[in-house]
């Protein structure tokens, strides 16, 4: 509400130094991060262009979070520290004297030599799961009377087909799609298995287990998705729960339940043996599984959401938009005021958000990074007894004197 509110029209030639400008104000009074999610559908709705805007969009709400005290986390750390040493502790904007000169020129720097320095990417326009080039890869293959795979489990074809790089991603009985197959499944008569394999392979799996080709150039990647199997693309990130693993080792269709339909690297899409293939931060995948699971997976495994429907789920939605928009502000200026600690009242519109209706708790809980907490928990006492047993004054008087 706030970007439809500040920003000019698309197309118009102040538009994307006015997207850096919100991204900007955006992170001041909140975590950059959030600042530039909130921002991304916007910066990338010019497809092929939008290259040239994402990169300086991530150093703007860098920039931005310098210009107050609850912008980022080295400016609550340094004020906590001041009020601790017996000084009066740092208001919200106390560092906007400074913040807002070094942002000011940091903003101008990026929205001048943009161009020179941010390449644009032309294939960037096209839809995720095309760079995946599934169409040639895809088949169904239709289980009949004769067929030596009728009555036999899904983990029972795995030893007849070991040599080829076949994987069963779906099966259609009476009409419904299922993906993920349990492994202890049976086959049944008429029963269409939806199958992933380069075309050298195919025939010999059809033929091996006696199966029936139904239509070779029919199978789209439309049909691997219905009302309650979904598509997701993911990008691993690094320190993963999957970098520096094999698909095997992942065990993502056992363990999780969804599975890993192609692999993308560098923009190029994988063409080897899946089973053998080492994920690595940055690889792009393509996921597929219960629609309502398949972002709880991603972030269980450590990956992203890389699609724009995949961003559009985690933004909040426009009804109640003035109202947490009013309780964020108030929370603000009661901050400035100094009436409140700054804890105190973010948590106060935080709760007040939650019983106004605005967030839901569980979306509230859902949105704490638990790991940050316990981490810091950590952190704390070892904090400490570095400062009791003098570790601390020893390397602050080394650096001083260096």
């Amino acid at each position: 509400m706030l970007a439809k509110w500040l920003l000019p029209k698309p197309g118009t030639r102040f538009e994307v130094s006015s997207v850096l400008g919100v991204g900007a104000l955006l992170s001041s009074v909140m975590n950059n991060v959030g600042a530039l999610a909130l921002m991304l559908p916007i910066a990338g709705r010019d497809g092929p262009r939008s290259s040239r805007v994402l990169m300086p969009l991530a150093f703007a709400t860098i920039l931005g979070g310098l210009i107050t005290a609850i912008g980022t986390p080295p400016n609550l750390v340094v004020a906590a520290m001041r009020a601790e040493a017996g000084g009066e502790p740092f208001g919200i904007f106390d560092f906007a004297p400074v913040g807002l000169v070094v942002t000011a020129v940091g903003l101008i720097f990026i929205a001048v030599f943009r161009r020179r320095l941010v390449p644009t990417n032309a294939g960037s326009g096209k839809e995720h799961v095309d760079t995946f080039e599934m169409e040639d890869y895809l088949a169904e293959a239709r289980v009949g009377e004769k067929s030596a795979a009728l009555g036999l489990t899904i983990a029972q074809l795995d030893p007849l087909i070991a040599e080829l790089d076949v994987k069963v991603v779906g099966l259609i009985r009476s009409g419904r799609l299922v993906a993920a197959v349990p492994r202890l499944v049976r086959l049944q008569l008429d029963d269409v298995l939806m199958v992933e394999a380069p075309p050298q392979d195919l025939q010999p799996f059809l033929t091996k287990l006696g199966l029936t080709a139904i239509d070779p150039g029919a199978p789209k990647v439309s049909l691997l998705q219905s009302n309650e199997v979904g598509l997701f693309e993911a990008i691993v990130t690094p320190g993963s729960h999957l970098e520096g693993r094999s698909v095997l080792r992942a065990r993502l269709q056992r363990q999780y339940g969804i599975n890993l339909l192609a692999v993308s690297r560098q923009g190029t899409p994988y063409r080897g043996r899946l089973r053998s293939f080492r994920f690595a931060a940055g690889d792009v995948l393509l996921l597929q599984g219960e629609a309502e699971r398949l972002r709880d997976v991603a972030g269980a495994i450590g990956c992203l959401p890389l699609a724009e429907r995949g961003l559009r789920a985690v933004l909040p939605k426009t009804q109640g938009a003035r109202r947490a928009l009013a309780l964020f502000l108030g929370a603000i200026l009661l901050g400035a005021t100094g009436a409140l600690p700054i804890p105190v009242v973010l948590t106060a519109g935080g709760v007040a958000m939650v019983l106004s209706g605005v967030l839901h708790i569980r979306q509230a809980y859902e949105a704490i990074d638990w790991s940050i907490i316990i981490l810091l928990a950590a952190l704390i006492p070892l904090g400490e007894a570095l400062q009791i047993n003098g570790a601390t004054a020893i390397a602050g008087n080394g650096i001083i004197a260096l």
